[in-house]
């Protein structure tokens, strides 16, 4: 059974009106609320941001979602702002404004799919599903019991199948149900080739791997994330957790150990030896060399996006 106090993700499942995220909707969210924090609410919204209103409502799921904008307490979601990632991101002189670096589509896949998630079925997905092949009825079924096994009997089996179609259009160039691929790639995290589809078979599956276009500093900065976020107080990190810890960078971008260790051992370079990879005969682990915090992690991607 699973602990249903302190989860590392909320009970949502719908939200997203079944869109997937588009490429431009972060940087038009994020410019509307950086005006009036209650755009979203207002009377002209379909105007300010072009679109339907079930549009207008995924717009919003998306941005706190992938966290660029944040809830201001205690307005119950109704006025909003940029968050401090989202605002280094998307301004107009910021890292990615319209997301065009396939290390912001990683950059987004984590912060669906790891600690503070506001999307669960991503969660489950990819922090704990195997590298198997499924029909999506099974999928759905998989995902059902693992609600049912969280306490929540109120979520209706509807929301479930629609949320978990919405999952796999994000991820996979063709859609469920149709023979030919898509005409082009929508989501930002379509590229990313964590979800491959069978043609032959209809089945769809995780793949664990290399990924050569996840950069060095995408993944270190996911690291101290998790570091941060869930082991505060520790000064070191055993790189097996690195590897197979819920919530870890190797299971969220679903790598190989060999592909962590790859990675770990260029940490160094890229945290100016805030972070250094320990080896012992017993065992691997990084050593902090200061206290781990998102100010570190936001120093590594400014790096990375000023080259």
């Amino acid at each position: 059974m699973i602990v249903k106090d302190d989860l590392p993700f909320r009970k949502l499942f719908s939200g997203h009106e079944s869109f997937s995220l588009r490429y431009p909707w972060l940087k038009k969210g994020y410019e509307q609320i950086r005006k009036d924090s209650g755009a979203f609410s207002a009377d002209d919204a379909v105007v300010r941001l072009g679109v339907g209103k079930n549009m207008v409502q995924s717009i919003r799921y998306w941005c706190l979602a992938t966290r660029m904008l944040v809830s201001e307490s205690p307005s119950h979601g109704r006025v909003l702002s940029p968050s401090a990632l989202g605002s280094r991101l998307l301004s107009d002189t910021g890292w990615d404004p319209y997301v065009e670096d396939e290390g912001t589509a990683w950059l987004l896949h984590w912060n669906l799919c790891s600690t503070d998630s506001w999307t669960p079925t991503w969660y489950w997905a990819f922090n704990f599903l195997p590298s198997a092949a499924f029909s999506q009825p099974t999928l759905v079924a998989l995902l059902s019991d693992w609600v049912r096994e969280l306490g929540w009997d109120d979520v209706a089996a509807s929301t479930i199948k629609r949320d978990m179609e919405c999952m796999i259009h994000s991820y996979c160039t063709r859609r469920i149900g149709l023979k030919a691929p898509l005409e082009s790639i929508s989501c930002p995290l379509q590229g990313l080739g964590l979800v491959e589809w069978d043609a032959g078979s209809g089945l769809l599956h995780w793949p664990t791997g290399n990924r050569p276009s996840l950069p060095v500093a995408v993944f270190t900065y996911a690291l101290c994330e998790y570091w941060w976020k869930t082991q505060p107080h520790r000064s070191s990190l055993d790189i097996q957790e690195v590897c197979f810890a819920e919530g870890s960078p190797g299971r969220v971008f679903r790598l190989d150990e060999e592909s962590v260790l790859d990675y770990v051992n260029q940490i160094a370079a890229v945290t100016a030896d805030s972070l250094i990879l320990e080896k012992t005969p017993l065992v691997n682990r990084l050593v902090a060399k200061k206290v781990v915090t998102q100010s570190l992690g936001f120093d590594i991607l400014d790096a990375y996006y000023s080259n």
